[in-house]
């Protein structure tokens, strides 16, 4: 549980138009982001927009007070580039092989010579085979958090998240070396 004497802040995405955004630069794609923001001068390549949450932990699902605690200060995405440790992990209960036979319509395309359902079913069972991948289990190894809407409050943002976890069948969520069962 969060001391209600410190108050932790994560900075998640948000919309430009959410009052209460900050904006952070970026002035070439390979120098780091400018977290702190500040006034964007000429030579600037990106713009994120962030907004700093601080929910009542009182109010959060026992996934979201997890997530909550445990996140690191930043879930933007790939801004700063955090430690892989800080990365919150999925691991959803299905092998690699289930997660192909789903989404096996990828396969249809000229360049894999396939043009009918059943070509591309064919192709996946080649890959799933070719890699080995029936009994290795699959992993979300870095959760892209959604973008806090103008009007959601933060308990609501972090109980979304914590449901759209849940809507992605997680049966074990991991981040900063914690793990949370579900």
């Amino acid at each position: 549980m969060i001391n209600q004497n410190t108050t932790r802040t994560i900075s998640v995405p948000a919309h430009k138009r959410d009052p209460n955004v900050f904006g952070v630069q970026k002035y070439s794609n390979n120098a780091p982001w400018n977290v702190p923001g500040g006034c964007a001068p000429n030579g600037v390549s990106a713009t994120r927009y962030l907004r700093h949450t601080s929910p009542d932990d009182t109010q959060l699902s026992p996934l979201a007070r997890f997530l909550f605690e445990n996140c690191p200060p930043c879930v933007a995405g790939k801004m700063p580039a955090h430690k892989y440790t800080d990365r919150v992990r999925i691991l959803n209960g299905k092998t690699q092989a289930d997660m192909e036979r789903l989404n096996y319509k990828k396969y249809l395309c000229p360049s894999y010579n396939c043009t009918t359902d059943a070509d591309a079913k064919i192709m996946a069972e080649r890959y799933i085979h070719a890699y080995a991948l029936e009994n290795e289990l699959c992993q979300i190894n870095d959760w892209l958090f959604a973008i806090i809407e103008p009007n959601q409050t933060d308990e609501e943002y972090w109980n979304q998240e914590a449901k759209r976890m849940l809507a992605a069948d997680a049966v074990r969520i991991e981040t900063n070396n914690k793990i949370f069962e579900v």
